[in-house]
């Protein structure tokens, strides 16, 4: 795992809406035979969550997102993967192979170009 505890929102890969933030989130690699993945995931409220499965049923499976930990802020855009209910919040997660960049305002930039 790269980093856990930090915060996430989803923000609408069309507009830039913001769909939602997560708490306790993570960023963990997976390292397969064709590359990396990177999964970001976190906790969901249940409006959150409902924002999110509508999108989903009308096709939307792409977000945008920022990653916060640490004072570091990390951009990416990634695939929806199925989300995981749980007797608490619901865990929601992304998947896209390429490795979120830090964010700086408007910018955002590969990790070590800042």
């Amino acid at each position: 795992m790269r980093f856990e505890g930090a915060s996430l929102t989803l923000f609408s890969a069309r507009d830039g809406d913001v769909i939602g933030e997560l708490s306790d989130a993570t960023w963990a690699e997976e390292v397969t035979d064709t590359g990396t993945n990177y999964v970001i995931s976190g906790l969901a409220s249940d409006g959150t969550t409902d924002s999110i499965q509508e999108l989903s049923t009308s096709g939307v499976d792409t977000f945008d997102f920022d990653f916060e930990t640490g004072g570091e802020l990390f951009h990416g855009r990634g695939m929806l993967l199925r989300p995981q209910r749980t007797s608490g919040p619901t865990e929601i997660s992304l998947e896209t192979p390429d490795e979120p960049k830090v964010r700086v305002g408007d910018k955002a930039f590969p990790k070590g170009v800042m």
